[in-house]
């Protein structure tokens, strides 16, 4: 770990799996350049599966549960965060960059709440997130010399799966 860690995933008030990759990974069948799936119960690590050894610090309350395939982390509702190195393949800069998760809300926050970010609070540097908001739809936000957001129109429901993914491809401005 860094001095600074990038904080990527939190998990405060849901369970989650998800996977990170290039634009088009899964329709062209290019590996993700990490994912996690949370089988590892009881280690203090989030053990990276695609090989490319970005594993992640288990920080505050987590455990583990039954989720959508195989195990999910389960937050504590307070601080739980998984803490992983920054790296290159983290950046949206490139323009092409998929994020995709697997959350299950137990409840509504009441205010917006990170689901995976590439943030790092001690230098007060944010650059790409996926946010529960209050009224449970999902907003995706990159900077890009400005902040550009996306949001969903459905909501996501308390207790029920519910599959997120965006994706920023440069080459068709989307």
């Amino acid at each position: 770990m860094t001095a600074n860690p990038l904080t990527l995933l939190y998990i405060r008030c849901f369970v989650i799996s998800l996977v990170l990759g290039t634009a088009g990974a899964a329709v062209a069948g290019r590996a993700p350049v990490a994912a996690w799936d949370f089988d590892q119960a009881g280690r203090a690590l989030a053990l990276d599966t695609s090989g490319n050894g970005h594993d992640g610090t288990l920080c505050g309350g987590i455990s583990t549960c039954e989720g959508v395939h195989g195990r999910a982390f389960l937050g504590n509702g307070r601080d739980a965060r998984i803490e992983i190195s920054d790296a290159p393949e983290f950046d949206a800069s490139s323009g092409h960059f998929t994020v995709c998760a697997w959350i299950n809300v137990h409840r509504l926050p009441g205010k917006q709440q990170m689901i995976i970010g590439k943030n790092v609070y001690a230098r007060d540097r944010r650059e790409w997130g996926l946010i529960l908001e209050p009224n449970g739809t999902v907003a995706f936000y990159v900077w890009n010399h400005t902040w550009h957001t996306v949001s969903t129109p459905s909501r996501v429901e308390p207790g029920k799966w519910t599959h997120l993914a965006a994706v920023l491809d440069a080459d068709t401005s989307r």
